[in-house]
């Protein structure tokens, strides 16, 4: 009994601990332009993907799962509302916005929808529809605004239309048409420009949209004609600006092509080979490494599982940083100073440049474009570096602080609660112990108490003969007539 309630108060202790912190993520180690296999989605899904705080929601029909890198895990959300297929899907201040798609019903059908995920609360809303109700098409955010360009209606294979979301109004407007209109095209944003690149309609093709000038130009075209292919592009932080598109083929088969672009020189290089032959895949990049999910081999084939890691080329190490101090950029947030809470702001000043990284507790440097929040802190002493990109392209490590958190008033009144719910728990149990009574064997033979046996006596003197059925005990003496 002693080692059972000493179990239960490890078990309690450790319990009020896992309610008031997270472990903190460890670096990973990885080779540029390589792949790798990783745990498989817990179901074949047609799927969209995209990463929010390092985890990647991977949502589509009516399943939603979240992927953790470090972890190599998958856990479920809640789903979409309206239930849909080959939709939009891009993230815009830590929530995940769904826009258009399809659904079967008397045939496919196009989608107006456009609800709005919150990771936080694990929740949906839904905001105005999209005017024109398309499908296969790509998402993108630029400066607050998300970009829905082509795609294909019930009426059209594919439209040139090119309708903008204002997220802060919730309202839509239309901007200049793609030139050539496309579907299923691959699609991700370098420096504040979209690149679509091949889809049904212009396969090799790579268009590019200025949303500042609202005007379009064309780059290099792709080493392989693709659709049904994912892109993703990388920060600049961990490896150098590029978009991957990763499988896709010119038919109706998928392929295991990875084509890597470079927006500043304008070309094209092909990377290592992923391992699983596929399209209607979906990516997310996470600290500038790119996960391939889902797909099928071919149009008509089954949905699969799949999930394999991409380092992209020029990916650097964490030996590969210099130390030093970068010009004009100053750390602001955090300050050496104690937190209340397990959020804290982080804060700082640049003069110039675009990619930025912290590197918390020894764990992965993170990409961010800005000012952002750190949450999720366990209680304690942290220390976070400061990551920049030098004149040279070289990872540059520029400031470090150390900064402590400790607990809210909420949080050290939950700790209050549960450490006296233990010591009550524990007096409790010392008293049952106590108090026990041993534990008394049953004899064979019993001895029937004296009012017991008086009272059987008593009855039995009171019984009539067996055959006399009219008198019984308890009623009148007098026969009953039937």
């Amino acid at each position: 009994m002693k080692k059972t309630i000493a179990l239960l108060i490890v078990f309690l202790l450790t319990s009020s601990f896992m309610l008031l912190s997270e472990p903190t993520a460890t670096a990973q180690q990885t080779t540029e332009n390589t792949w790798k296999s990783l745990k498989p989605m817990p179901d074949a899904v047609p799927d969209m993907a995209v990463a929010v705080n390092g985890q990647i929601h991977v949502i589509g029909d009516t399943k939603h799962y979240v992927y953790n890198p470090i972890k190599d895990k998958w856990t479920t959300k809640q789903p979409m509302p309206t239930t849909r297929h080959f939709f939009g899907i891009t993230t815009y201040q830590g929530k995940i916005y769904t826009i258009g798609g399809a659904y079967w019903g008397d045939g496919w059908v196009a989608s107006d929808a456009v609800e709005v995920y919150d990771p936080k609360t694990d929740s949906w809303e839904t905001k105005a529809p999209i005017p024109t109700a398309r499908s296969s098409l790509c998402a993108n955010e630029v400066n607050g605004k998300i970009y829905l360009i082509g795609g294909q209606t019930v009426q059209a294979a594919n439209v040139d239309v090119n309708e903008v979301y204002d997220i802060a109004a919730n309202t839509w407007t239309t901007k200049k048409s793609i030139p050539n209109s496309v579907d299923s095209y691959a699609s991700a944003v370098v420096d504040g420009k979209i690149y679509i690149l091949g889809g049904a309609g212009g396969l090799d093709l790579n268009q590019i949209y200025d949303p500042k000038t609202d005007t379009w130009s064309t780059g290099a075209q792709m080493p392989h004609s693709t659709r049904n292919a994912a892109a993703s592009a990388t920060s600049g932080l961990m490896a150098p600006k590029q978009i991957c598109v990763i499988g896709g083929g010119p038919d109706v088969y998928g392929s295991c092509n990875t084509q890597v672009y470079n927006p500043k020189t304008d070309t094209w290089t092909i990377g290592a080979e992923m391992p699983t032959r596929r399209g209607w895949l979906t990516t997310a990049v996470v600290n500038d490494i790119i996960y391939a999910i889902g797909g099928a081999d071919n149009f008509a084939g089954p949905r699969i599982t799949t999930n394999e890691r991409y380092t992209p080329p020029g990916y650097r190490t964490l030996d590969q940083i210099n130390p030093g101090e970068a010009l004009g950029l100053t750390l602001l947030s955090p300050e050496s100073k104690p937190y209340l809470g397990s959020v804290v702001t982080l804060e700082f000043s640049s003069d110039g440049g675009s990619c930025f990284g912290y590197r918390l507790d020894g764990g992965v440097i993170v990409a961010v474009g800005g000012n952002t929040t750190i949450d999720g802190l366990s209680l304690g002493s942290h220390r976070l570096v400061l990551y920049t990109v030098d004149v040279n392209g070289g990872l540059q490590a520029t400031q470090t602080i150390h900064f402590t958190t400790k607990m809210t008033n909420t949080e050290s009144l939950l700790f209050v609660f549960a450490a006296v719910s233990i010591i009550s728990l524990i007096i409790y149990l010392k008293f049952l112990i106590r108090h026990k009574k041993p534990h008394q064997p049953l004899s064979k033979t019993t001895t029937t108490p004296p009012h017991i046996a008086g009272l059987r006596a008593e009855q039995k003197g009171s019984k009539r003969h067996t055959g006399d059925t009219s008198i019984k005990l308890g009623q009148p003496n007098h026969p009953i007539s039937y």
